[in-house]
């Protein structure tokens, strides 16, 4: 007999769900990604902005961080054994799973409201840092920005603040409680399958998109934003959910290799909506002014160089 379950009434099922949500994104202002000579060149000369595997983060912390806020929501949320019924359980399973990793997928790109931070002056300069002033990269609902490879790609702005953490993820489980508790019970096999592919994913993308855009209060002053890009999922094999090197690039650094994705511009021209850009404080500034001037005009680019008046020694 054939199957009677919709190919699509998970994601049907969410949408109906989060149909009143408040929109995520504010309003969203020109933002500056930091980077040293290397990255600014690649970007400049490829057209292509690089959203590196969080698991190849400078700051390692952010995963503890994300974990620990999540513990306490999930134990108040799924006692040990107390959950209602076969498929809340398979959920609180695969919530803790994600949790325990929830950086092995994504790919990020990173942007401050500032483009002048001493704090990223210090992270990124080493020497000769810039930072690269992007328009708002939302043109409507459309992103500006987008990844040929990707699954999906999310703008989104880091929340410091430790109860609207708690808060959206405890809502955001109490979705995928009413999602799991909603879907029609599969009478064969193929039909288990698909529901629980559709909970899979759908569970993954949302835990892992609440788990990067968290952070300890103290890094406040960054006023992060991220672009946020899941890889394609493979098609056929054991697990339909494994992700996809399809677009994946791996390059090198002085002290690794880093995986990453290519962010091209959306528009006919091909070029990165860069608005301006800023060298950071070293003792080569006026050299790396000049540089960056040629380097703007060799490949099709215009816009304003400024340069830091910040006094660190790097």
């Amino acid at each position: 007999m054939a199957d009677q379950i919709d190919d699509f009434v998970v994601l049907k099922e969410w949408a109906h769900i989060n149909v009143n949500e408040p929109d995520r994104i504010p309003t969203v202002p020109v933002l500056y990604h930091y980077t040293g000579p290397p990255g600014i060149y690649g970007i400049i000369a490829s057209d292509c902005l690089w959203a590196t595997a969080a698991q190849f983060s400078n700051d390692l912390s952010e995963f503890e961080y994300a974990i620990s806020v999540s513990d306490a929501i999930i134990a108040d949320t799924w006692k040990i054994d107390q959950t209602s019924n076969a498929r809340e359980a398979f959920l609180a399973n695969l919530v803790r799973k994600v949790l325990k990793a929830p950086f092995s997928r994504p790919y990020l790109a990173c942007f401050c409201e500032d483009g002048n931070l001493l704090s990223q002056w210090r992270a990124y300069g080493r020497g000769a840092g810039f930072s690269i002033a992007f328009a708002p990269l939302l043109d409507g609902e459309t992103l500006k920005l987008r990844s040929e490879h990707s699954l999906r790609v999310l703008l989104r702005k880091v929340d410091y603040e430790s109860d609207s953490q708690r808060a959206r993820l405890k809502a955001l489980l109490t979705n995928l409680i009413q999602l799991v508790n909603q879907l029609p019970n599969p009478t064969t096999t193929s039909e288990r399958t698909l529901l629980d592919s559709g909970i899979t994913l759908i569970t993954i993308l949302e835990i892992t998109d609440w788990a990067c855009t968290v952070k300890d209060g103290a890094f406040h002053e960054e006023r992060e934003w991220r672009l946020i890009v899941f890889p394609n999922l493979t098609s056929g094999g054991g697990d339909t959910n494994a992700e996809s090197l399809d677009g994946v690039k791996v390059r090198a650094t002085a002290d690794l290799l880093i995986p990453y994705m290519e962010l091209k511009a959306t528009g006919n021209s091909g070029k990165l909506p860069i608005v301006g850009i800023n060298c950071g404080p070293s003792r080569l500034q006026g050299q790396s002014a000049k540089a960056i001037r040629i380097l703007l005009q060799k490949h099709g680019y215009s816009a304003p160089i400024t340069s830091s008046s910040i006094p660190l020694r790097v």
